[in-house]
Protein backbone atom coordinates (compact mmCIF):
# COMPACT_ATOMS: atom_id res chain seq x y z
CA UNK A 1 0.00 0.00 0.00
CA UNK A 2 2.85 2.40 0.82
CA UNK A 3 4.44 1.71 -2.56
CA UNK A 4 1.18 2.59 -4.31
CA UNK A 5 0.85 5.88 -2.41
CA UNK A 6 4.52 6.68 -3.05
CA UNK A 7 4.14 6.01 -6.81
CA UNK A 8 0.98 8.13 -6.95
CA UNK A 9 2.78 11.03 -5.28
CA UNK A 10 5.71 10.79 -7.70
CA UNK A 11 3.29 10.72 -10.64
CA UNK A 12 1.55 13.87 -9.38
CA UNK A 13 4.78 15.76 -8.78
CA UNK A 14 6.31 14.83 -12.13
CA UNK A 15 3.07 15.34 -14.08
CA UNK A 16 2.34 18.87 -12.81
CA UNK A 17 3.64 21.91 -14.67
CA UNK A 18 3.68 25.54 -13.70
CA UNK A 19 1.86 27.74 -16.24
CA UNK A 20 3.17 31.15 -17.32
CA UNK A 21 1.52 34.49 -16.61
CA UNK A 22 1.19 35.25 -20.32
CA UNK A 23 -0.95 32.17 -20.91
CA UNK A 24 0.01 29.00 -22.67
CA UNK A 25 -1.46 26.43 -24.96
CA UNK A 26 -1.16 22.70 -24.45
CA UNK A 27 1.48 21.16 -26.76
CA UNK A 28 1.49 24.23 -29.02
CA UNK A 29 2.51 27.82 -28.69
CA UNK A 30 1.93 31.07 -30.51
CA UNK A 31 5.26 32.24 -29.10
CA UNK A 32 7.78 33.09 -31.77
CA UNK A 33 7.96 35.19 -34.93
CA UNK A 34 5.23 35.07 -37.61
CA UNK A 35 5.08 36.54 -41.14
CA UNK A 36 1.85 37.90 -42.66
CA UNK A 37 0.83 35.93 -45.76
CA UNK A 38 -2.85 36.82 -46.22
CA UNK A 39 -5.40 39.36 -45.05
CA UNK A 40 -9.19 39.49 -45.14
CA UNK A 41 -11.36 42.58 -45.28
CA UNK A 42 -15.02 42.96 -46.12
CA UNK A 43 -16.26 46.51 -46.65
CA UNK A 44 -19.81 45.15 -46.72
CA UNK A 45 -21.91 42.89 -48.86
CA UNK A 46 -20.18 39.65 -47.87
CA UNK A 47 -18.10 39.24 -51.03
CA UNK A 48 -14.64 39.45 -49.52
CA UNK A 49 -12.04 36.70 -49.76
CA UNK A 50 -8.54 36.17 -48.38
CA UNK A 51 -5.97 38.21 -50.33
CA UNK A 52 -2.22 37.60 -50.58
CA UNK A 53 -0.08 40.00 -48.57
CA UNK A 54 2.36 42.19 -50.46
CA UNK A 55 5.74 40.36 -50.36
CA UNK A 56 7.54 43.69 -50.88
CA UNK A 57 6.10 45.09 -47.62
CA UNK A 58 7.03 42.46 -45.06
CA UNK A 59 4.82 42.48 -41.96
CA UNK A 60 5.80 40.36 -38.94
CA UNK A 61 4.61 39.83 -35.40
CA UNK A 62 6.66 38.24 -32.63
CA UNK A 63 5.03 36.92 -29.45
CA UNK A 64 7.73 36.81 -26.77
CA UNK A 65 7.65 34.62 -23.67
CA UNK A 66 7.68 37.68 -21.38
CA UNK A 67 4.37 38.91 -22.88
CA UNK A 68 5.89 41.60 -25.09
CA UNK A 69 5.32 42.02 -28.80
CA UNK A 70 7.65 42.99 -31.61
CA UNK A 71 5.53 44.12 -34.56
CA UNK A 72 6.82 45.31 -37.95
CA UNK A 73 5.55 47.74 -39.03
CA UNK A 74 4.69 48.87 -35.50
CA UNK A 75 1.46 50.60 -36.50
CA UNK A 76 -0.20 47.33 -37.56
CA UNK A 77 -1.62 46.42 -34.14
CA UNK A 78 -0.48 49.49 -32.14
CA UNK A 79 0.33 47.29 -29.13
CA UNK A 80 3.43 46.33 -27.23
CA UNK A 81 2.14 43.54 -24.95
CA UNK A 82 -0.30 40.65 -25.16
CA UNK A 83 -1.95 38.06 -22.97
CA UNK A 84 -3.50 34.76 -23.99
CA UNK A 85 -6.92 34.45 -22.34
CA UNK A 86 -8.02 31.09 -23.78
CA UNK A 87 -7.39 28.75 -26.70
CA UNK A 88 -9.31 31.17 -28.95
CA UNK A 89 -8.94 34.65 -27.41
CA UNK A 90 -6.00 36.91 -26.67
CA UNK A 91 -5.72 40.60 -25.92
CA UNK A 92 -3.32 43.15 -27.33
CA UNK A 93 -2.26 45.74 -24.75
CA UNK A 94 -0.80 49.25 -25.01
CA UNK A 95 -0.59 51.20 -21.78
CA UNK A 96 -3.99 50.94 -20.11
CA UNK A 97 -5.81 50.11 -23.37
CA UNK A 98 -6.52 46.56 -24.46
CA UNK A 99 -8.30 45.01 -27.42
CA UNK A 100 -9.53 41.40 -27.57
CA UNK A 101 -8.77 39.31 -30.65
CA UNK A 102 -10.06 35.91 -31.62
CA UNK A 103 -7.40 33.61 -32.99
CA UNK A 104 -6.95 30.16 -34.50
CA UNK A 105 -3.64 28.44 -34.21
CA UNK A 106 -1.73 25.48 -35.54
CA UNK A 107 2.02 24.95 -35.78
CA UNK A 108 1.95 26.15 -39.40
CA UNK A 109 -0.72 28.90 -39.36
CA UNK A 110 -1.83 31.68 -37.01
CA UNK A 111 -5.04 33.55 -37.87
CA UNK A 112 -5.88 36.74 -35.97
CA UNK A 113 -9.38 38.25 -36.02
CA UNK A 114 -9.77 41.74 -34.54
CA UNK A 115 -13.24 42.95 -33.57
CA UNK A 116 -14.66 44.13 -36.92
CA UNK A 117 -18.26 44.80 -37.87
CA UNK A 118 -18.01 43.47 -41.43
CA UNK A 119 -15.24 40.93 -40.98
CA UNK A 120 -11.47 41.13 -41.11
CA UNK A 121 -8.45 39.04 -40.26
CA UNK A 122 -4.78 38.26 -40.86
CA UNK A 123 -3.04 34.94 -41.51
CA UNK A 124 0.57 34.35 -40.52
CA UNK A 125 3.08 31.54 -41.03
CA UNK A 126 6.18 30.89 -38.90
CA UNK A 127 9.05 33.23 -39.83
CA UNK A 128 12.60 31.98 -39.41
Amino acid sequence: MRKLIFLAMIYLVVGCKKSSDTGSLTNNSIFGKWKLTEYYTDPGGGGATWQAADPNNLSTIEFRLDGTLNITPSSVYNSDHFKVLSDSTLIFIRGTDSLPYRYQFSKALLSLYPPCIEGCGDRYVPFF
